[in-house]
């Protein structure tokens, strides 16, 4: 034990003023007996005895606060084994979970950090404490540091050396559990002091916006449900979660939500225009900024290219299908007459194989789907070269001999081509009746003969072969209630799944084929006024672009064309997904954790005062002043207890 103001022991001196209170208050005095009262000697002896311990308690317990008092006046402090360095690294977590409220506060975590820090830069300045972000900017007191919006971890090993300093650490986090986890090896290591500096007394709440997407497309371009996947990482959490668009409200739903998934619908009003949809899904809950947010953007089905290729004369039913509806820019021409060098403007193409079809023609098909289009074949009865068909993926391709039309069997309704095809499954099917032309080996079958052998089939995942003409003479198809919904199924097939696009800044690749944008297009990023042009690359007949980290934040973009500025669509960016999805250590746990380190030390109470206090007790040792104030009171209280009840 050592002391701060060992020149107090003077004081010990005023030990003799109770001594000599002591002994002139009890001096000895002559006595007198006299006969009358001699039979009461024995019983004032006894007494005299009684008083003498009394006096003696008081004069020990006068002593002892005396010299407990002045002990504290000295300021005795013991020495620490771990001291404070001089030299210090401080590493503020920047990454976008910083952004939640611990709870009791209005400030986020990012806040109250930086607010320890500037109070240390004014509380020490005679120690060399260097602050940095985790992404190993500087960080100036005063300055909140910009959030890492794609930041989801970090090395702490790194970033010392970086720093030259390797011997004391101060992490500034919420400390979800990537944090600890990843950097444990240095967390273990004896060599390093390291201060934890927590924040979370309870688990924050924080949502998780697992997956979004359309549910009942019904193949005639409208939506019918969006479907939301959320949880919550903190147990049960009672919140509204709501669609906005345009800041106004399309939809709103309570739900309770716990770490299991949780599947909501709401149903969206289907607007007739051909850009795209930005959506937000908000949930009410403020105890976190960063995750309580999502950006998606909802692609709008744009009106589909369509060219319909004749043979001879164009078939009025299938004409019938695409002119003057809204959902196809459609167009026609004989075969024959047709420049294929033209096929890439369009989407979905139907043609009629006929005899005079040369073999660069049909190569020139085949390119169209390869380029991702969706092509349906659909043999005249002139075409005779059927070992073209090869070129498309149909195998042993044959002539059928067959007089008389043959009854179709019913579609396979667990096929995924019949998916919101038809409302009540079970219902009976006028199936349509056909002569087929042609017979081949490959291919998955989505209309058959009762035979077995294909009246409709898929040879490729984007090429439709019918075994026929669609024309009376050959099948009654295009008079039955199947026809439409085939031909509409055929031609948004290659259009998605899902109209839903949102991507996460942490993404290496945004692959933005859906938009269609042209081959050699230089792309730029547009928002709030801000534009860059990120680095950017083809695929097939698409585009990706490579997100840059930490320049962007979440929301929405733009995506132009750099040189003519029309626009192709929105991005939708979200903070990482796996940032949502990792869970917090708590003081608690981090205490836990970390027991049998003595190298690290857990501040067990957010704000500075703790820290403030670790510092000073490991600078100037634990001091032991306030023990010793307790001891005198208690001695004093000692000396009213034995001169109020001490008989």
């Amino acid at each position: 034990m050592n002391f701060y103001q060992p020149q107090a022991f003077w004081l010990l001196s005023l030990l003799i003023v109770p001594i000599i209170i002591h002994l002139f208050q009890f001096r000895r005095y002559k006595k007198l007996l006299f006969s009358n009262v001699a039979f009461l000697k024995k019983v004032d002896e006894e007494k005299k005895q009684n008083r003498k311990l009394k006096h003696l308690l008081i004069l020990l317990s006068r002593l002892l606060f005396l010299t407990f008092f002045i002990i504290c006046l000295a300021q005795p402090f013991l020495d620490r084994e771990e001291k404070f360095a001089d030299v210090s690294l401080g590493i503020i977590d920047n990454s976008a979970s910083n952004l939640t409220i611990p709870e009791g506060n209005s400030n986020t975590v990012l806040e109250d950090h930086m607010d320890i820090v500037n109070k240390l830069s004014e509380r020490y300045s005679d120690l060399q404490i260097k602050v940095i972000d985790a992404t190993g900017n500087d960080v100036q007191a005063f300055e909140i540091p910009e959030v890492n919006s794609s930041l989801t971890s970090f090395n702490l090993k790194e970033l010392m050396s970086t720093q030259k300093i390797s011997k004391q650490l101060i992490l500034f986090s919420d400390f979800q559990k990537n944090v600890i986890d990843d950097n444990m090896d240095l967390l273990r290591d004896t060599t390093v002091d390291i201060v934890l500096v927590p924040v979370h007394k309870e688990v924050p709440k924080t949502v998780v916006w697992d997956s979004i997407w359309i549910k009942n497309q019904s193949g005639l371009a409208t939506n019918d449900k969006l479907m939301i996947n959320v949880y919550s990482r903190s147990g049960k959490l009672g919140t509204d979660i709501s669609i906005i668009e345009n800041d106004q409200y399309v939809g709103n739903s309570a739900v309770e939500l716990n770490e299991s998934i949780n599947s909501l619908n709401f149903s969206l009003p289907i607007q007739s225009t051909d850009l795209d949809r930005s959506l937000v899904l908000k949930t009410d809950e403020q105890s976190s900024i960063y995750d309580n947010e999502f950006f998606i953007s909802l692609s709008q089905q744009k009106a589909l290219k369509t060219l319909y290729l004749f043979n001879k004369n164009p078939n009025d039913y299938i004409k019938s299908l695409f002119s003057g509806n809204e959902l196809f820019d459609y167009q026609q021409s004989n075969i024959a007459n047709y420049s294929f060098q033209a096929l890439e403007q369009y989407d979905f193409l139907v043609a009629e194989l006929g005899g005079t079809l040369s073999s660069q023609s049909l190569m020139l098909l085949r390119q169209f789907a390869q380029q991702g289009g969706t092509l349906v074949l659909i043999p005249s009865e002139d075409f005779v070269d059927l070992n073209e068909l090869e070129k498309f993926g149909v195998i042993d391709a044959k002539r059928r001999n067959i007089d008389e039309k043959v009854e179709l069997s019913n579609p396979d309704f667990n096929n995924p081509f019949f998916n919101n095809v038809f409302k009540n499954k079970e219902e009976l099917i006028d199936m349509p009746v056909a002569k087929p032309l042609i017979n081949w080996r490959q291919g998955n079958n989505l209309l058959s003969f009762k035979d077995g052998s294909p009246f409709l089939s898929v040879v490729e995942s984007n090429i439709y072969l019918f075994s026929t003409e669609l024309t009376e003479a050959y099948t009654d198809f295009p008079k039955t209630a199947i026809f439409l919904p085939v031909f509409y199924k055929m031609a948004f097939s290659n259009q998605g799944e899902s109209s839903v696009h949102y991507h996460y800044l942490d993404e290496e690749l945004v692959d933005l084929s859906y938009m269609r944008i042209s081959n050699g297009v230089i792309i730029k990023l547009a928002n709030n006024g801000k534009a860059l042009i990120p680095d950017q690359r083809e695929k097939g007949s698409g585009k990706e672009i490579i997100i840059p980290k930490g320049e962007l934040e979440p929301g929405f973009y733009n995506v132009l064309n750099a040189k003519t500025d029309s626009i192709y669509g929105h991005l939708a960016l979200n903070y990482p997904k796996e940032e949502s999805k990792e869970g917090f250590y708590t003081i608690a746990e981090l205490n836990t954790l970390f027991s049998d380190q003595p190298n690290v030390k857990v501040i067990n109470e957010p704000g500075f005062d703790k820290l403030n206090e670790y510092i000073t007790e490991s600078k100037e040792g634990f001091p032991l002043w306030k023990y010793f104030l307790i001891l005198a009171l208690l001695s004093l209280l000692a000396e009213v207890l034995i001169i109020r009840f001490y008989k």
